[in-house]
């Protein structure tokens, strides 16, 4: 991949791979799968070996240099481009099946090899780290270019700072949480699938006009139609960050696509009063990858506990609890009454972790023997293991005193060394001027 990246626009070259990702979509799976088996064919994961054939066996592993969430961020980005469609086929209650669109086809017939796009942050720092692996425990002291936001795939230090640096501040610190949702668990399925109707309509809309998606609306604006639902251009007056130029330009577009899918489906229309996401912690979710993103907020939106929310989203409860711990991580919010964390439970660890490990928390199982017997399973010391991680963060700085202190009594040892090397040497070998070098005498032909 070409990392050519403006400044402003914040675009790069995925020529190669969006067309090798296009082959295997279209050649391979025919446009009968998701996203995740090309890309697993594209890594050349062991699981789609079956599937490989004579006329697209190079294909096989082509791109296994990057790593899964780069190419799960690469899809995403391809897909609200309009380079591929989302089909959901049959009696499919979850997901949809991907396709290459007409203008990715076109692309290919044209054989052209760049292809800009507009980077998600996931997308760029995956492409500044490429597949950089951080052995588990080790600090690593590389510098990470401003701007750049790091990957989940690269796990930190856990070992505990001696300071709190933050509050970690859960679901119950947030008033626009703490509403009564309207929509039940079930139904947050559906508002998934209108948000991504709708994405398709602002495609659908970015084509006929030659401008990008996000010229008509933005990811805020379309988050707000799927879960305010408005079935009148009067109501479209509710929704934020929507201009009224734009709003009288084609709001009638999304009005329409959204009484369409209320007609078939049970949902209320114009909810005034609903639980929303948090607008300081959209920056925070968006470094998440897709599947975490949808746990984490019908976790959020609904308050639901892990078992249902697990049977909702077709994961195992395990599952569900890694994923909201990746939120955690980063600081984001969760309905710690939900599930079962107390303030007492964090003291607790946090005093075990720092007086009988050292602080490290790298390992679970030392961990869960250092604590009193039964005083919590694994799946809720995850997670408390995520908030001490985000408050008690190994400050860098000490580090750098530590590293500067080292490098100046380093110094400070090697003058003295050279010192005591140099009294050892006579003074007129020292202070002895070196003899100038003899002309070369030219050579003189008879």
């Amino acid at each position: 991949m070409n990392n050519q990246q403006g400044s402003s626009s914040k675009c790069i070259d995925v020529g190669q791979e969006a067309r090798w990702l296009f082959r295997v979509i279209d050649e391979v799976y025919r446009g009968f799968s998701g996203l995740a088996k090309p890309i697993d064919f594209v890594r050349g994961s062991e699981k789609e070996k079956s599937r490989v054939r004579e006329s697209y066996r190079n294909l096989f592993g082509i791109g296994k240099e990057r790593s899964e969430k780069w190419w799960k961020a690469l899809g995403t980005q391809l897909r609200i481009h309009g380079w591929l469609t989302e089909i959901r086929k049959g009696d499919m209650a979850y997901g949809a099946c991907v396709n290459i669109s007409e203008k990715a086809k076109k692309w290919c017939l044209a054989n052209t090899r760049e292809l800009m796009i507009e980077a998600s942050p996931l997308l760029l720092a995956a492409s500044s780290a490429k597949n950089k692996v951080t052995v588990a425990g080790a600090r690593n002291s590389t510098s990470v270019a401003p701007g750049v936001v790091t990957i989940e795939d690269e796990p930190k230090s856990r070992v505990l700072g001696s300071k709190q640096l933050r509050k970690y501040l859960p679901a119950s610190s947030y008033p626009s949480l703490q509403k009564e949702s309207t929509d039940c668990l079930q139904t947050i399925p559906l508002v998934e699938e209108l948000r991504r109707i709708l994405d398709n309509v602002r495609m659908d809309l970015a084509k006929e006009l030659d401008c990008g998606p996000f010229q008509i609306a933005s990811n805020k604006v379309l988050d707000q139609l799927a879960n305010v639902r408005p079935d009148s251009m009067a109501g479209l007056e509710s929704i934020s960050d929507l201009p009224v130029e734009r709003r009288q330009r084609f709001g009638q577009r999304f009005v329409d696509c959204i009484k369409q899918f209320l007609a078939t489906h049970s949902l209320k229309a114009n909810v005034s009063d609903t639980v929303v996401v948090p607008t300081e912690i959209q920056t925070a979710i968006s470094r998440l990858t897709p599947s975490i993103q949808q746990t984490y907020k019908a976790h959020l939106l609904s308050a639901a506990p892990i078992i249902d929310l697990s049977k909702m989203r077709c994961v195992s409860e395990s599952t569900t609890w890694s994923y909201l711990c990746s939120a955690v991580e980063l600081g984001l919010p969760v309905h710690l009454d939900v599930l079962g964390i107390t303030d007492e439970m964090i003291r607790t660890v946090l005093r075990t972790a720092k007086e009988k490990l050292g602080g490290d928390v790298f390992r679970l199982k030392p961990l869960m023997e250092a604590l009193p017997k039964d005083y919590v399973d694994y799946n809720h010391l995850k997670l408390v293991r995520a908030i001490l991680m985000w408050e008690y963060e190994e400050n860098a700085d000490s580090e750098k005193d530590a590293s500067s202190a080292n490098g100046s009594s380093s110094q400070t040892s090697s003058s003295t060394q050279n010192a005591s090397q140099s009294s050892k040497v006579p003074s007129w070998m020292v202070n002895a001027v070196p003899a100038p070098q003899p002309k070369k005498k030219k050579k003189l032909f008879l």
